[in-house]
């Protein structure tokens, strides 16, 4: 098995970004735009044997300090049977079409079309409820990037809303905090 060079992260990187123009080049094998305060992505993450990459679409908020872009709202190309799907290097230039359209219509937020910050508010909010009502813990992480992206992009009944919710999922939460839990 083949681990990938630069030329060739060059090259993959290149050829999702011309189906995705409105992505712009971040990094090699990394696909960014902007949508208001917010980015939304494609990573292109190398397997661990460097022979192939899962394409997988996020967002980062840009409301609270982060040191790194971060994955949040990640959702990795997925076979039919809901495994991770991979692209082998080797087969990119008969395989990355496909996998793009999949991606595409599998992603929880438009890839061709930029989303709105309200499209990209209310799919954060549907994770964190989606969590809770799967018995986790609410996604806290992404409530609290609907309530700072409603207010950066200045719309205050996403905002009230958004602190609406976080007030419903504390009132959800045990009274007794899980001290051992492993």
């Amino acid at each position: 098995m083949m681990k990938t060079d630069a030329a060739a992260a060059k090259q993959v990187t290149a050829d999702w970004a011309r189906v995705f123009d409105g992505f712009d080049i971040w990094r090699p094998l990394r696909l960014l735009r902007r949508v208001g305060p917010l980015l939304q992505g494609i990573t292109l993450d190398r397997s661990t044997s460097g022979d192939a990459y899962f394409p997988t679409a996020h967002i980062h908020a840009l409301t609270r300090p982060f040191p790194v872009v971060s994955l949040t709202l990640g959702q990795r190309l997925a076979s039919r049977s809901g495994m991770p799907e991979t692209v082998r290097f080797s087969d990119h230039a008969e395989d990355y079409l496909g996998a793009a359209r999949r991606l595409a219509d599998q992603a929880r937020l438009s890839l061709d079309v930029p989303p709105t910050v309200g499209d990209v508010v209310t799919e954060l909010r549907a994770f964190a409820v989606a969590q809770h009502s799967m018995g986790s813990w609410p996604a806290v992480g992404e409530v609290e990037d609907s309530v700072l992206i409603s207010s950066a992009s200045g719309d205050r009944d996403l905002t009230e809303e958004g602190l609406q919710l976080a007030r419903d999922l504390v009132k959800k939460w045990p009274k007794k905090p899980y001290l051992n839990r492993t």
